[in-house]
């Protein structure tokens, strides 16, 4: 059930009128595994799309749950052997009386061996969250 909430958001990213429509990019699926103490902040399935323009959108539980399908994130590096981006989730009330934290993320994707590692934390909390990952890659 996940996974098609997030494949149809990231569909739904290139399927956008106007200029996302002729837009190529690609998917990476990526199945993740987690620390224990922070189980919901990473995610059991993200999705990264890399456009071809450059940009880069993210779409997981999280974001799902912050109220947003996709997430742009932003290029900290992006080379033939490695990606990584970073992105955040602002707070706030969301589905009722349920309070999000500020939560920043970033993560580094290894092309070759299509190996993901995710990290965050939220504002407020010293400690941090990561996740491990191996992503199959889909052309659009």
């Amino acid at each position: 059930m996940l996974f098609r909430l997030v494949l149809a958001s990231l569909i739904a990213l290139i399927t956008l009128p106007a200029q996302a429509q002729s837009t190529k990019g690609v998917f990476y699926d990526c199945n993740m595994t987690r620390q224990k103490d922070f189980e919901f902040w990473v995610s059991s399935k993200i999705g990264i799309v890399v456009l071809n323009d450059g940009k880069v959108v993210v779409s997981d539980r999280v974001t799902l749950a912050y109220g947003e399908s996709i997430v742009y994130a932003q290029v900290t590096r992006n080379t033939a052997t490695d990606l990584h981006i970073k992105w955040s989730l602002e707070g706030g009330l969301r589905r009722g009386e349920v309070l999000f934290p500020y939560a920043e993320y970033t993560a580094k994707l290894s092309k070759a061996s299509k190996k993901l590692r995710v990290s965050g934390k939220l504002r407020g909390n010293r400690r941090s969250f990561f996740g491990r990952g191996q992503c199959t890659e889909r052309v659009k």
